[in-house]
């Protein structure tokens, strides 16, 4: 009798019936105690004094219990009221696949996701020594949100049980008198037969769900039992790209290879199945699928004419009109993008031809700015814009030592040797040079000095003859450079004393050589 909507069962109080089978009254409930929606097993009171009966509904609670996957109906308490046995389990939203099939076939996506869920499922419950042996649509429920759960573990048995245990007769076994195990239509041949069991029978029922899944019919039709059972054992299925196009050729191959009689050509693992479905979804995404179940006529290729040497060589030497064309677009493009070789020496030459006027631009000024005259009277440091232009150094007499040679105890002496190595470390200057006028030493040494300076790269800008200069020796500039540095410590550490100062209004360096005497 069926129970009335607020009937308890421990802490679980009956809603509304979801369902009624051979093995059990399913119910929607509410835990009390969670207040969470759960589904209750109850065994009909008819069979509750069945020890058969009971010991096959105690062993689906053992068999679920066991098992922990997301693609298999969680088990979450066992109890007994009033003598009625009850199983809790999850609630589930949505429809079994029985139900799903009724509208046709699946799409070729959800066929492949969903076997290869069932295939894990299946996996991990060999894995546990479990085999279901009632895999079948009615047992198998598709969620709300697209995923697909194995119930119904009444049937399961261990792959441990000894064959006596499993092929047993009908009145031993745990079975109404007169009936086989599970459906006929998703049974095994050895399960037929009545023969020992071991996963593959389950492979076999997984085949027979995926034939249907993938073509919307079942592979072994019949009005009877009898027929059904006839057509499992000695009958071909109709290979299903014959009905179905457009599906995958690895698909079929699976399936088929699932749905082999001899179970020594058949898939040995839930595993090896699973991994030639996920083979078959990739390449159903990334591969091109044929359209036609026939299998296309053998192409042979056509007999390579044989063509003289000369008309084969004119062959290989003459083009295809697209390859010039190709060839013709590349070259422009490259034109395009690289310019030639003279346009980039051009535009090289006039970077260098900037960098080289900014350079030099202070020697060219000094050498187009005017000077001014300087009186005999004024000195260099005082008044450098008055200085007057002179003609060049005039030759030294016969007893004056020539350029570059010092003489000790005249001009500059041995000391002036070394100034050479030194100027060589510094960049070269341009420079104005004056000297006392009557002072044969001065003479020598602005001609001892003029020599060495050029002989070190700088440029002597003007020479001038003053009458009185102020300074012994003296070095004016408007700013201090390397050059300019080196030159006064030369002149600071040969003893010359020299009175070195920076004169903003100078446009260069100038060099003064006062009486000496």
């Amino acid at each position: 009798m069926a129970a009335a909507p607020g009937t308890r069962f421990g802490p679980y109080e009956i809603v509304k019936p979801i369902g009624t089978g051979g093995m059990g009254e399913v119910y929607e409930a509410i835990d009390t105690r969670l207040d969470r929606a759960v589904a209750v097993k109850v065994l009909p009171a008819a069979l509750a004094t069945d020890a058969s009966a009971r010991a096959r509904f105690d062993r689906e609670a053992k068999a679920i219990a066991a098992l922990n996957h997301p693609n298999i109906c969680a088990l979450h308490d066992i109890g007994d009221t009033d003598g009625h046995g009850y199983l809790v389990m999850e609630r589930l939203e949505g429809e079994t696949l029985h139900q799903r099939l009724q509208r046709g076939a699946l799409d070729i996506e959800q066929t492949l996701e969903y076997g290869i869920a069932l295939a894990d499922a299946l996996d991990a419950a060999h894995a546990r020594g479990l085999i279901h042996r009632d895999l079948k649509p009615a047992n198998i429920f598709i969620t709300t949100r697209g995923i697909v759960k194995i119930l119904d573990f009444g049937l399961a048995k261990s792959v441990q049980d000894s064959e006596a245990d499993v092929t047993r007769s009908i009145n031993e076994s745990l079975t109404t008198t007169g009936t086989t195990l599970g459906t006929v239509a998703y049974m095994s041949p050895e399960q037929l037969r009545g023969e020992s069991l071991d996963v593959r029978t389950d492979l076999f029922s997984l085949g027979l769900v995926l034939y249907e899944m993938a073509t919307g019919e079942r592979a072994f039709e019949g009005s009877t039992v009898v027929v059904a059972a006839a057509g499992i054992l000695s009958q071909q299925p109709r290979a299903p790209r014959e009905i179905r196009a457009e599906l995958p050729v690895r698909l079929e191959q699976v399936i088929l290879k699932a749905l082999e009689k001899d179970r020594a050509r058949r898939y040995q693992s839930a595993a090896d199945l699973r991994s030639d479905l996920t083979l078959a979804k990739r390449e159903a995404i990334t591969g091109p699928m044929r359209t036609s179940y026939a299998a296309p006529p053998p192409t042979i290729p056509p007999p390579i004419p044989t063509r003289p040497p000369e008309a084969l060589a004119e062959t290989v030497r003459v083009k295809p009109d697209w390859v010039a064309r190709k060839a013709a677009r590349k070259a422009a493009g490259q034109a395009a993008r690289n310019p030639s070789r003279s346009s980039r020496w051009r535009r090289l030459l006039i970077v260098l031809f900037v960098i080289f006027v900014f350079a030099k631009r202070d020697r060219w000024m000094e050498w187009v700015r005017p000077q001014a005259p300087q009186s005999s009277g004024e000195s260099a440091s005082e008044t450098p814009s008055r200085a007057r232009r002179l003609p060049p150094v005039p030759q030294p007499p016969d007893n004056v030592t020539p350029p570059g040679v010092p003489v000790r105890g005249f001009g500059f002496g041995p000391a002036l040797a070394n100034l050479v190595t030194l100027l060589r470390a510094v960049p070269p200057e341009t420079y104005d040079l004056e000297y006392a006028s009557d002072d044969t030493e001065a003479l020598a040494m602005a001609l001892q000095i003029r020599a060495v300076l050029e002989g070190a790269g700088w440029t002597i800008a003007s020479t001038a003859e003053i009458a009185q200069p102020a300074a012994k020796f003296g070095l004016f500039a408007p700013r201090v450079t390397s050059g300019i540095s080196t030159l006064t410590n030369w002149a600071i550490r040969s003893g010359l004393q020299p009175e070195a100062r920076r004169v903003t209004s100078l446009p260069r360096l100038r060099i003064v050589i006062g009486k000496q005497q």
